[in-house]
């Protein structure tokens, strides 16, 4: 009898031991697909080990463009550049459900607005949405997400005020040139920054006088603007 007890307890410790085919949740898979639905991959979805279906894990099947945690079982990073993705950005979904720390969708052909459920991303810390065909207004909710380190908005066709970011202390790159930005400049922590452009927009007012390292190049293009930087006075 002692010797079926223990190898009943042994044959219990195995089982629990072997992987069980799933690390994240079915919510974050649901979500997953469904954001991933709505960026229209196109003919990417043939691409071997493609994934991105509710019928496999995101970190044990290694899905295109999705990284992982160390132990596999959380998604951190989704990067899908330059692969024609052309429609909109689910962002409350993905945001909602996930932990993710990097979204990169760089050059593609996505469109629509950026809503104010971006903020849902609460741990994101690099943002990477250039080169795209986004417009409206940015969200106020940006200046939520605190643990942000780059974002990089540029070559898009979004308009209206640039956000407040000066709650975002760990900003250390903003990218917006190539818009259609009006208002006036919020502020920033320039001394701070390692790379910053607004440049090419219809930004208006005074420019600080003390911008850093950033120099007229940052600022061009924005016919509305003066200040010493740019070697134009202010009425």
């Amino acid at each position: 009898m002692r010797v079926i007890q223990s190898i009943l307890v042994v044959s219990f410790v195995f089982v629990l031991l072997i992987p069980t085919g799933k690390t994240e949740t079915e919510d974050v898979v649901e979500a997953l697909v469904g954001f991933m639905q709505k960026l229209v991959p196109g003919t990417m979805q043939n691409t071997p080990n493609w994934g991105w279906n509710t019928t496999s894990d995101p970190c044990i099947a290694n899905w295109h463009g999705v990284m992982c945690d160390n132990t596999k079982q959380i998604v951190k990073n989704i990067v899908l550049e330059q692969i024609s993705l052309s429609g909109t950005v689910d962002f409350e979904s993905v945001c909602k459900e996930t932990s993710i720390l990097l979204l990169s969708l760089k050059y593609n052909n996505l469109t629509g607005s950026l809503p104010q459920q971006i903020s849902y991303c609460k741990r994101l810390r690099l943002l990477y949405l250039n080169g795209n065909h986004f417009s409206g207004d940015l969200p106020g909710s940006l200046s939520g997400l605190t643990d942000l380190v780059r974002i990089d908005i540029s070559n898009n066709e979004l308009s209206g005020e640039l956000p407040d970011v000066s709650r975002n202390t760990r900003l250390l790159v903003f990218l917006a040139q190539n818009n259609h930005f009006t208002g006036q400049l919020p502020d920033f922590n320039y001394h701070q920054l390692e790379d910053f452009d607004v440049s090419n927009n219809d930004l208006s007012g005074r420019i600080p006088d003390d911008t850093g390292s950033f120099g007229a190049k940052s600022f061009a293009g924005n016919p509305r603007l003066c200040g010493k930087v740019l070697s134009k006075p202010c009425p």
